[in-house]
């Protein structure tokens, strides 16, 4: 088994919705564990659409209040890993605000002062002059030096936000370079599931035939802890993300992919002639339209449902969030320290707890989600299993006020379960 990335064919964008596509050909054997774009900034002013291929559909949007639709922002599920490309846009220049500073050479020139040659000899004459022509000058000094010195506070201010800014800006770039591709978290070549595996096989319960699969499948992948989208040889993959706001437009995307060797491990693992739901990755979104203000509580309920799917459950592997800021004039912006000073307490339907203690309490959103795929920790993984039907409860509040309402996506993440009579296998 081999790691491939796979280029996608980029569509032209239409009313801001984009098509990333390919079709494997008849010899493929491959299935898509990840997911990656050329624009770092389109992981945050992108939504997902949709991830459709042979008629299973993996993104389920979220409704807000105002009956406005949300997808999942395109983090959730994708990576920026061609980090060596510079973008610049949006950074100013140190040489600018060192201009600013010192400003132009001809305005720190003072005013001239009277030759002391051409001074009247009397000193009524002296005084007459000096009030007449001298104090002008050295008020006007005063207020040209009162004024400089404001400038020059006003353009340290300026550095101070414009550095802190970049800062903040390269912390992310050197966190994405460090951390490179990441698939989409799952079970296949886990050692802690090996270990459970191997653990039923001791104490002789049978194992499932995707138990098996994922046995099988133990230290054979060159990446760990991942799950997979089979894909169908000439069978379209269709991805389908649209534009948040702004104007970045997807040049390269690329599919990354398992390829098989073996006949027999691909149609073990990928069921051409099967329909196997299990295991499979899926996107639920909350819309979240959140007051500017500080200190209201919003409960918003999110039920898993999609009907195209059958009775399946989701078992939740992470949560991902990001912000927005929105006017309400159709002006929306990535918002990150939106979502920085945001409180966030999870609970399941009905207001029962979870685990049943965990997330009881409302902690920084940062502490239980990450924003990006690319910043999954498995400290901050959630593990829970939500059943067909059943829903969780997101209880936030807001620590200071900000000028805008705040939009945000809280992008449920999990692998589909079957479930029958509410019995989950694996659940545990």
């Amino acid at each position: 088994m081999r790691l491939i990335k796979v280029p996608l064919t980029i569509g032209s964008y239409s009313g801001g919705i984009v098509k990333l596509t390919w079709t494997p050909e008849e010899h493929a054997r491959v299935a898509m564990i990840g997911l990656s774009v050329d624009k770092r900034s389109a992981l945050w002013d992108h939504q997902l659409r949709g991830i459709k291929h042979r008629g299973d559909q993996h993104v389920t949007p979220g409704e807000a209040a105002d009956g406005s639709v949300m997808y999942p922002h395109l983090g959730s599920a994708a990576c920026f890993v061609d980090y060596m490309v510079p973008e610049t846009s949006g950074h100013t220049p140190v040489v600018a605000l060192t201009d600013d500073i010192t400003g132009d050479a001809a305005d720190d020139t003072l005013a001239d002062i009277p030759d002391p040659a051409d001074t009247p000899a009397s000193a009524d004459a002296l005084r007459d002059d000096f009030t007449a022509n001298i104090m002008p000058i050295i008020r006007q000094n005063m207020i040209d030096m009162a004024a400089k010195t404001g400038e020059v506070i006003d353009a340290q201010d300026d550095l101070a936000d414009a550095v802190d800014s970049l800062i903040q800006t390269l912390t992310r770039e050197a966190e994405f370079a460090r951390r490179g591709f990441q698939p989409w978290p799952g079970r296949f070549n886990d050692p802690a599931d090996w270990q459970a595996l191997l653990m039923k096989l001791a104490n002789r319960v049978p194992l499932t035939q995707h138990e098996t699969i994922r046995l099988k499948m133990a230290r054979q992948v060159p990446c760990e802890r991942f799950t997979m989208i089979p894909l169908k040889p000439n069978a379209k993959l269709e991805i389908e993300v649209e534009r948040i706001h702004g104007t970045t437009r997807i040049a390269y995307a690329y599919a990354w992919c398992i390829a098989f060797d073996d006949v027999t491990d691909w149609e073990l693992v990928c069921s051409p002639n099967g329909r196997d739901l299990t295991d499979l990755p899926h996107w639920l979104c909350t819309a979240m339209e959140l007051t500017a203000a500080s200190g209201v509580q919003t409960d918003v309920e999110k039920q898993w449902v999609a009907e195209a799917l059958g009775d399946h459950a989701l078992r939740v592997v992470s949560l991902f969030a990001t912000a927005h800021s929105n006017d309400n004039d159709a002006t929306i912006d990535y918002a990150p320290d939106y979502l920085a000073d945001l409180l966030l307490k999870v609970k399941a339907g009905g207001g029962a707890d979870v685990f049943p203690t965990y997330a009881s309490k409302r902690v920084r959103i940062s502490e239980h989600v990450p924003q990006f795929l690319q910043q999954f920790d498995c400290w901050r993984r959630f593990d829970y299993v939500l059943r067909y039907l059943e829903s969780l409860l997101f209880e936030t509040q807001a620590l200071t006020t900000k000028s805008y309402q705040r939009d945000v996506r809280l992008v449920v993440y999990g692998l589909l379960r079957p479930q029958e009579d509410g019995r989950v296998p694996d659940a545990a």
